[in-house]
């Protein structure tokens, strides 16, 4: 956690409160925000001084994560037999 966030928190006793407020105030029950982070941080991965492979790799988790918050919203038969092909 943040160090800034900390004070936020410094009063619940128990790390599930600590949980259940943070849940509560941060989560809006959507993932824009989450695929959004996730872009970001697409974007900003670079290979630097790690082997491509790492670099792959890393790159790689976002996307699978981007994936699995994406929903796909098929709106007729041709689109089901599109993404049907893809996988």
């Amino acid at each position: 956690m943040e160090p800034d966030l900390v004070e936020l928190f410094l009063d619940l006793p128990i790390a599930k409160d600590v949980w259940e407020s943070t849940v509560q105030m941060y989560y809006d029950a959507s993932d824009d925000s989450q695929i959004y982070e996730l872009r970001c941080k697409a974007t900003r991965i670079t290979e630097g001084g790690h082997d491509i492979a790492s670099y792959f790799a890393e790159l790689k988790s976002v996307w699978l994560e981007l994936d699995h918050r994406c929903s796909i919203n098929m709106k007729c038969p041709d689109d089901v037999k599109i993404r049907q092909a893809e996988i």
